[in-house]
């Protein structure tokens, strides 16, 4: 249920606060008798009746309005490749399967959002959630070091992933800026300027070291909870 892109965030968070907005059943699309997708979701795969399928989705809208409530905000930004429904006038989360694209020629198209695309995002984000709250916001807001692993684009990954990686942080700094009620946490720059032998597991450089990890939370406790008490 991860949300990679500012949009996508932007639509749980506005579905579940301003409830009349949600599209219902037409984000849900079907893939074959009784299998349906969720790309909103990142649930490709839904072999279950439409009826329970929205009921869990009701569920889940749920819980996300409790951002209403929640003392604090933590939001991590992963990636701009993003699909539009036109159909429907929203970002998607993820890619919709190949077979709906196929039955749709039409409805989806591949975008790469921008400084501005995710600068919005996050302005609408802000206030959206200091529209509904009752309480003080507080937000805490990261970008991934995980990269892609594979690119919609006519590009190598490699420059794919610092584009993607790059605006997203350009932007975060651009967000912050003059909000006193939100800060930037440099759990990107930690993992991708450390030494790699440090930084990653399984030589791969996509997964982050559980050791790293673990000093990252330190840090962010360190930093927003000095009073919680020491382990051991």
């Amino acid at each position: 249920l991860n949300k990679y892109t500012a949009p996508s965030i932007l639509n749980d968070l506005k579905w579940a606060l301003e409830r009349d907005s949600f599209p219902g059943d037409k984000i849900v699309y079907p893939i074959s008798q009784g299998v349906y997708c969720d790309p909103q979701l990142g649930l490709v795969r839904l072999p279950y009746p439409l009826d329970d399928i929205m009921q869990m989705r009701m569920r889940y809208l749920d819980i996300m309005a409790e951002a209403a409530n929640a003392d604090v905000m933590i939001i991590t930004l992963g990636y701009v490749e993003a699909w539009y429904d036109k159909e429907l006038d929203i970002y998607l989360n993820i890619a919709p399967p190949p077979k709906v694209c196929r039955d749709l020629p039409d409805r989806f198209e591949f975008r790469v959002l921008g400084f501005e695309d995710v600068l919005g995002a996050l302005e609408d984000i802000y206030a959206l959630l200091k529209e509904h709250r009752s309480k003080p916001l507080k937000m805490l807001i990261t970008v991934s070091p995980v990269p892609l692993l594979s690119t919609f684009r006519d590009v190598d990954i490699l420059v794919a992933n610092a584009y993607s990686k790059s605006v997203q942080r350009a932007a975060v700094e651009t967000f912050v800026a003059g909000k006193k009620d939100v800060d930037y946490f440099p759990s990107y720059e930690m993992v991708t300027l450390s030494n790699p032998t440090i930084s990653w597991a399984r030589g791969d450089y996509r997964h982050v070291s559980p050791d790293l990890v673990a000093r990252i939370m330190s840090n962010v406790l360190h930093s927003y909870v000095p009073d919680l008490p020491a382990e051991g």
